[in-house]
């Protein structure tokens, strides 16, 4: 019987090793274009439904935005990508990352794009 975290194979000594970094991908960026497109559709779904009043109030704008820069700074761009050096922008790692990270972020922008359309035009119906 294996130990917690060890292979299966009885001959391997190494330990299994799970990596729980949230990666920056273009699907990830995708996905997060199509969440906040929902998330700024909300006040329509839900006051559609009349569950809420149809005008958003300041708190709607609040959690929206904190959406926004979390998806945009884990999803989108990546941790790989953050760091607090003031010279980093003039490094070789930061402007071979960057076609990536403009990549991801056009994924972005096209999905919240189509989903913001087609939740549009359900919403109208």
């Amino acid at each position: 019987m294996c130990e917690y975290g060890q292979a299966s194979a009885p001959a391997a000594k190494h330990y299994v090793r799970l990596n729980m970094k949230i990666r920056a991908t273009p699907l990830t960026a995708s996905l997060a274009g199509a969440s906040m497109a929902v998330v700024i559709n909300l006040n329509g779904i839900l006051s559609s439904f009349g569950l809420v009043d149809p005008k958003p109030d300041t708190g709607f704008s609040v959690i929206a935005l904190i959406f926004f820069f979390a998806s945009m700074l884990l999803l989108v761009v990546g941790t790989d990508n953050i760091k607090f050096d003031i010279g980093y922008p003039f490094t070789r790692e930061y402007w071979q990352s960057f076609p990536f990270v403009i990549f991801r972020m056009l994924c972005w922008f096209v999905s919240a794009s189509a989903a913001g359309t087609m939740l549009h035009r359900v919403l109208k119906k």
